[in-house]
């Protein structure tokens, strides 16, 4: 029985089975489709019903399967067959070329500004925003390079520019650029196999009669997501294809069985909101059929805000005056300077092919169905294989993240007896000693954050201010301090031997922190988190003034704190594996050999 298991989707559920899987001593093959991980999750900007930034949430857990020996992540990559039974399965899996060697690729992106080809719509944004034919997917890791053949004059002609060389090889000092590189297939010896591939948007024919690809300003939910998103094409900023800032937007929610359309709108409506109070936002809907009690308080919320929820059997639309939607429903119109389109959800393309290959079925929906009616949903019909999040139903991002634990619990009590046996021991941390007694040389770290931070307060003053305090040796101004470079970089010079990052909420980023000062050689509990966001910029988004002062109060109340740290090591409890099951339910009988 092999102790490792191969997980298909690098989405939150795929990417959080692959934490838990890790740290109960299993080793794992992450791979997928895509050439980044995160899924839909990194794509979107603000989660329901918590309203906490997508980004912050999943990177952290990104930074920790990126830093670990014990899995595999293959990114740009298909699932060609699965063979064997629970406890040996052969998985042969197919890596598209990059035309780049990730193994040498540093991400320098001093090759991007050498390609002549540029101009080419951004398939992470879904076309908005361009790139050259050499570039990066997306912000999230893997951070390496790979080429758009079907752009790439070199690939196509055999000739870019006057040179015999590629303006881009000859840019390319690690020498990881490879015009012949071919498919790859490799086989993995697996113990157990998990499905999480997700969900996609409906994007149908039936979208056209809405005005979808046929008028200008007209979107779906997904697309508007990266408009919202400070990583997007506009950096947070809504804007129209005529770059003009709507006022008013309006969306629909296509009638569908599941919540998350309407929960997603009524996010994105209320991430409007945030950004622009002025704004004048409408949802229409068919169903709201809310399942969850912090789904309806999520929904109540918003409706003390400025958003109109109108319910309606259907809408027509017309194109408006000056790139305008105009709205017709109940015999009334609206006039909205944009419209948004929230589809049905349906599975992957790939999902189809994927059940073939494993043999299993699906729903009449198209999703991996379950092994029978009265069975656990993660369950399907062959042993071995389990199913969980979107990939089984439409979920939100919380319950497919739960349901992953669930997959994770029964693949690890499949593969107890080989619990470690392939785990590799994680190499030892280099950590500067910091003494009670040394003076205190503090590196601050002060995150723009888009606009959310840097748009709403002085930034300037505030760094001028943060650099007259005792003990501060530098203050560092970084566009995203989430992505932790400017941190570890920093560290690593070791000059410093406390840090104070101003940024985000510690509830969603203390975690991340935690990592990239390690990561930089300084103990994690000699950092400390200082809310500018929600405590400052998001409270006093209409006083700049007050948001500067209280940003400077809470960043010398922050440093006054650091200062009094030392060193702390993490205290190992063992646990007694032994368990006591009390109850005379159904289920008991089964629950001491799944334990």
């Amino acid at each position: 029985m092999k102790g490792s298991v191969i997980i298909v989707g690098a989405g939150p559920a795929g990417m959080r089975a692959s934490a838990e899987l890790l740290n109960q001593g299993f080793k794992v093959i992450l791979v997928d489709e895509k050439p980044t991980i995160g899924g839909k999750m990194a794509q979107i900007d603000k989660m329901f019903p918590s309203n906490e930034c997508s980004t912050c949430t999943i990177l952290p857990r990104m930074l920790e399967l990126t830093s670990n020996p014990n899995i595999t992540i293959v990114t740009f990559a298909e699932v060609k067959s699965i063979d064997g039974k629970a406890g040996d399965f052969r998985v042969k899996v197919v890596k598209n070329p990059r035309y780049v060697d990730p193994m040498k690729c540093t991400a320098c992106t001093d090759c991007f500004p050498a390609c002549p080809v540029g101009g080419i719509p951004m398939e992470f944004n879904f076309g908005r925003g361009t790139s050259k034919a050499i570039s990066f997917y997306s912000p999230f890791p893997p951070r390496k390079a790979l080429i758009n053949p079907e752009k790439c004059t070199y690939i196509l002609e055999g000739k870019c520019g006057d040179k015999e060389t590629p303006p881009c090889v000859e840019a390319c000092k690690p020498g990881a650029i490879v015009f012949d590189q071919k498919p790859v297939e490799v086989e993995f010896n697996v113990g157990a196999v998990i499905l999480a591939t997700g969900m996609d948007e409906m994007k149908t024919k039936s979208l056209k009669r809405f005005g979808y690809r046929k008028f200008p300003n007209i979107l779906t939910a997904l697309e508007y997501e990266r408009l919202l998103s400070g990583l997007g094409p506009t950096g947070g900023v809504i804007k129209r294809d005529d770059k003009k800032e709507p006022q008013s937007i309006a969306w629909y929610v296509l009638n569908n069985p599941s919540p998350i359309g309407f929960m997603t709108a009524v996010a994105e409506a209320m991430g409007t909101i945030e950004r622009n109070p002025d704004a004048s936002v409408s949802i229409f809907y068919e169903d709201m059929n809310l399942a969850r009690d912090d789904y309806n308080d999520f929904y109540l919320k918003a409706k003390e805000s400025k958003i109109k929820f109108i319910k309606i059997d259907s809408v027509k639309v017309a194109e408006g005056k000056d790139g305008n939607i105009d709205i017709f429903y109940d015999k009334e119109t609206l006039n909205a300077e944009m419209f948004v389109i929230v589809p049905p959800y349906a599975p992957t393309e790939n999902t189809r092919s994927l059940a073939e290959k494993a043999g299993l079925e699906l729903d009449q929906w198209g999703f991996f169905s379950k092994k029978s009616e009265d069975s656990h949903p993660i369950y399907t019909l062959k042993e071995g294989i389990f199913v969980c999040g979107s990939a089984q139903e439409p979920k939100g991002i919380d319950d497919a993240i739960i349901q992953a634990c669930s997959a994770v619990s029964h693949a690890a009590t499949l593969l107890a007896p080989s619990r470690g046996k392939e785990m590799t021991a994680l190499p030892e941390k280099d950590i500067l000693p910091v003494k009670v007694n040394d003076e205190p040389a503090i590196l601050t770290v002060i995150c723009r954050c888009g606009i959310n931070i840097a748009g709403l307060l002085n930034i300037d003053e505030l760094v001028n201010y943060t650099a007259s305090i005792p003990h501060v040796k530098h203050v560092e101004l970084t566009p995203f301090g989430c992505d932790g470079v400017k941190v570890r970089e920093l560290l690593k010079t070791k000059k410093f031997n406390r840090i104070v990052i101003g940024a985000c909420s510690p509830k969603t980023h203390e975690d991340l922190f935690f990592l990239h000062t390690e990561m930089g050689g300084l103990n994690r509990y000699l950092m400390e988190i200082v809310n500018l966001r929600n405590q400052c910029t998001w409270v006093h988004s209409k006083n700049k003034k007050k948001s500067t002062e209280k940003a400077k109060t809470l960043m010398r109340m922050g440093i006054s704190r650091a200062v009094l740290f030392e060193s702390l090591d993490d205290i190992h409890v063992p646990v007694t594996p032994a368990c006591l099951v009390i109850g005379g339910v159904s289920l008991s009988p089964h629950l001491p050999s799944r334990i």
